[in-house]
């Protein structure tokens, strides 16, 4: 009887070491050494803000630069303008190399009493633009710890332009294509905190993080009151290689 008590203690000790032991193995936590080199870079993310006013634009009904005249509190007589594009790097020789893709959006607002209203009541006109662009890009980056990397860049696309909120006969919606050209700087934020720049690669996969500031002008393709067309795009924005 004693032998069978003193067994089955024994056995109770033993299983209790292996569950411990396998339990232990289960959760074990590795330490490995973190990568010494960047990680692949190919790819680009941009996000960008600013303001612009086309130079030759109508529209329909009354013109626009009757309804969208004076000066706003803070951006002038300027539209605010939005865009995220993405990039493909995809030759990196003597720079950097790649294709481009941007969509965004553009908005301008004023109260406006049209001559047709026989209130004299304001209505806060709105004028949207949805762009989308397809092109290519050239970023002039050498080294991985160049400070600062001009670009440039052109695509074609359109623009697809709302004006809502308004008369009837000021109302419409049109789309018409047009080209884009540009160029700017970035500045890379790496060269500030190389220890979080660091962190960010490891963890995200981010390899540069650059804040850009850019010029365009945008050119209509169809020469009619809905052209478009101007040469004061100023952006400034953020972008993400990784």
């Amino acid at each position: 009887m004693r032998q069978k008590i003193l067994f089955f203690v024994l056995l109770f000790y033993f299983l209790t070491f292996l569950s411990a032991f396998v339990m232990a193995e289960e959760n074990k936590v590795i330490f490995k050494e973190e990568p010494t080199k960047e990680s692949p870079q190919n790819w680009g993310l941009s996000v960008m803000g600013g303001t612009y006013r086309p130079s030759n634009y109508t529209g329909s009904g009354d013109a626009f630069g009757t309804i969208y005249s004076g000066q706003a509190k803070y951006i002038g007589n300027q539209g605010l303008w939005a865009d995220l594009s993405f990039e493909w790097h995809f030759l990196k020789f003597l720079g950097k190399w790649g294709a481009k893709a941007s969509t965004g959006a553009w908005v301008i607002q004023k109260e406006y009493d049209s001559p047709r209203d026989t209130s004299s009541v304001r209505q806060l006109y709105t004028l949207w633009g949805i762009p989308g662009f397809l092109g290519g890009i050239y970023r002039a980056h050498f080294w991985s710890w160049q400070p600062l990397v001009p670009f440039v860049e052109a695509g074609v696309g359109g623009i697809y332009l709302q004006q809502s909120n308004a008369q009837k006969a000021d109302r419409y919606s049109v789309f018409r294509t047009a080209t884009m050209a540009g160029g700017g700087v970035q500045l890379n934020t790496n060269i500030f905190d190389p220890k979080s720049a660091r962190s960010f690669d490891i963890n995200w996969g981010v390899n540069n993080t650059y804040v850009l500031a850019e010029y365009r002008f945008i050119r209509s393709t169809t020469q009619d009151n809905f052209n478009f067309s101007g040469n004061n795009l100023i952006t400034a924005g953020l972008l993400f290689e990784f």
